[in-house]
């Protein structure tokens, strides 16, 4: 929900950063054409976010969970001054639950995530890594590139990397990545690195690129 007033709003919906918030205070003043676009519209997100001091992430996050005049709120979201290069990370404390769901992150007007999967091919295991967009609408389409990194906490270690090249991400087509990234074998190898502390950390760096008609 968006709110009107200031005495409204019931606080941060997330940490935020006071500087952050008057950045996107100073982006909404900039976007062309939102007036027009939603005059109502726009002077609620921009007393939500002078309101709540919020970050550009927690207005986002804010905008996305708001059903009504999803259309006017789609615009606003596409002209803010989001960053489309975006590194987002998962630890993983306990290797039983490499498969589930991880935590998701706003990049552009979506969720992003990591996802991990345990693969076999011709009797090897392999650490699978993939980056997906959660996405249930059927007419959205993106292009985006990513760098997933396997990361070696040791001090002076070599973390492993595999490049994502651009790709259209819509909603058939919503995970892209590499299903021999590493051998599970070495993954969970202490000695390699990767495995510390009984935890694994990985990194996406993600780029996201303009909607495709």
């Amino acid at each position: 929900k968006c709110f009107a007033r200031l005495d409204e709003c019931p606080g941060c919906i997330c940490p935020c950063n006071f500087t952050d918030t008057l950045a996107a205070e100073d982006i909404l003043y900039e976007v062309d054409g939102c007036r027009r676009q939603s005059d109502e519209l726009y002077e609620r997100c921009l007393a939500y976010a002078r309101a709540n001091f919020g970050s550009r992430q927690a207005m986002a996050n804010n905008l996305l969970q708001c059903e009504s005049s999803w259309q006017e709120i789609h615009r606003i979201i596409e002209n803010l001054d989001f960053d489309s290069k975006v590194t987002i990370r998962r630890r993983i404390v306990d290797v039983s639950k490499l498969t589930e769901d991880g935590p998701t992150h706003i990049i552009k007007d979506k969720l992003w995530t990591i996802v991990c999967k345990e693969n076999q091919v011709d009797g090897t295991k392999w650490l699978g890594l993939y980056i997906k967009v959660i996405n249930t609408d059927r007419t959205w389409s993106r292009t985006a590139s990513a760098e997933l990194r396997l990361i070696n906490q040791e001090d002076g270690g070599t973390s492993v990397s595999r490049k994502i090249e651009e790709h259209g991400f819509s909603f058939s087509a919503n995970e892209k990545g590499c299903g021999q990234f590493q051998k599970m074998e070495d993954v969970l190898d202490p000695s390699k690195g990767f495995f510390k502390d009984n935890d694994l950390l990985l990194e996406a760096e993600v780029d996201v690129g303009k909607l495709v008609d």
